[in-house]
């Protein structure tokens, strides 16, 4: 038996080929709109060997059910400055805002032949109190430091300082004490921290007390 192919049998075998194909290959691949109407949808990640799932949460930051990851602090912040031994002297503030503090460093100037006693009181009264009065305070804590040594202090729970009472702004206040008759050049303070709350920004630095510190005289003896 013999099969007669015309031209136009093949023609139409092939335009068969040719469609089947394509919907072969219609079956086998999503459509291109269907594949971008994928974008953007919910996709659940999950651990295999934990009960954990995924998520993202309202500020965008990716977590898990159960252990969440740690977010990162908002607007770090690192200021120096230095304080002679005397009186007690404004270091940050005033602010309304809430401020985290995580390091503080101190530094007693080589030229400062005994050791420093460093203070910290947080002062707190109505705002804007530019004058960084105290109707309400809270000490802060005090440091112990040997004379041409440093003190750093990491915080793992972070030092927070806020407001002591509604309307108020507050300040961190520094008392430098020193033996007497003792030299007094400057002792240098830094602190790093982050605001988790409100605006805040440091005050100004003075770089002249800690490139060029000048000694002042010492307090007299009470």
């Amino acid at each position: 038996m013999q099969v007669h192919i015309t031209k136009l049998r093949l023609a139409l075998a092939a335009s068969a080929c040719v469609l089947g194909g394509v919907a072969i290959a219609t079956l086998l691949s999503p459509p291109v709109g269907s594949a971008l109407a994928t974008a953007g949808q919910i996709v659940n990640v999950s651990d295999p060997t934990a009960s954990y799932t995924a998520r993202v949460d309202s500020t965008g930051a990716l977590k898990t059910a159960g252990l969440a990851a740690p977010t990162l602090p908002r607007l770090p912040f690192n200021y120096s400055t230095g304080f002679y031994t005397g009186g007690s002297r404004r270091f940050l503030g005033p602010t309304t805002a809430t401020v985290a503090l995580t390091d503080l460093k101190i530094a007693n100037y080589f030229g400062n032949t005994g050791a420093r006693y460093v203070s910290f009181f947080q002062y707190s009264a109505a705002a804007p109190n530019t004058s960084c009065t105290n109707t309400r305070f809270k000490y802060r804590g005090s440091y112990d430091v040997a004379a041409r040594d440093s003190v750093h202090a990491n915080f793992e729970t972070p030092l927070v300082l806020f407001p002591l009472a509604s309307g108020h702004a507050w300040c961190l206040m520094v008392a430098v004490a020193a033996p007497a008759g003792d030299l007094n050049y400057p002792v240098a303070v830094s602190v790093g921290g982050y605001v988790p709350t409100g605006i805040f920004f440091p005050p100004p630095t003075y770089p002249e007390l800690l490139v060029h510190p000048k000694r002042e005289p010492a307090p007299p003896r009470r």
